[in-house]
């Protein structure tokens, strides 16, 4: 299996998003050293549903960053779909971002992060 992972976009700011496996579990970031938030999302059986996995995520934010939000709904997502702990780090700034900008970023994150989930998924 690898050991690393990597998907880019631009949207048009360029966008990174790149894994690390350690061990059995999961370290997403991007390729420039930027934290704007932080996230640790940990697997677990859902409460109510059996057979389904949910996840715990908390979320350490720098003040005036956006990202927590949408680095929250991606550790999720990698968590749950992987059932693997993940930690994802990372930032995104852009100046004056327009607010169509910001949803293209969103859309293309989510992309960016189905797509190498699929890739680990497949080893």
């Amino acid at each position: 299996m690898p050991c690393s992972w990597e998907i880019r976009r631009n949207v048009p700011v360029p966008l990174n998003l790149i894994a690390h496996r350690l061990g059995e579990d999961l370290c997403f970031g991007g390729e420039a050293a930027h934290v704007g938030a932080v996230t640790l999302s940990i697997p677990r059986a859902h409460s109510h549903v059996r057979g389904r996995i949910t996840s715990n995520t908390s979320v350490f934010s720098i003040t005036g960053h956006k990202e927590d939000v949408l680095f929250r709904e991606v550790g999720m997502l990698l968590a749950e779909k992987l059932n693997r702990t993940v930690v994802m780090s990372g930032g995104i700034h852009v100046e004056d971002a327009s607010g169509e900008l910001v949803k293209a970023i969103v859309r293309a994150v989510t992309e960016m992060t189905e797509e190498l989930a699929d890739l680990v998924e497949r080893g």
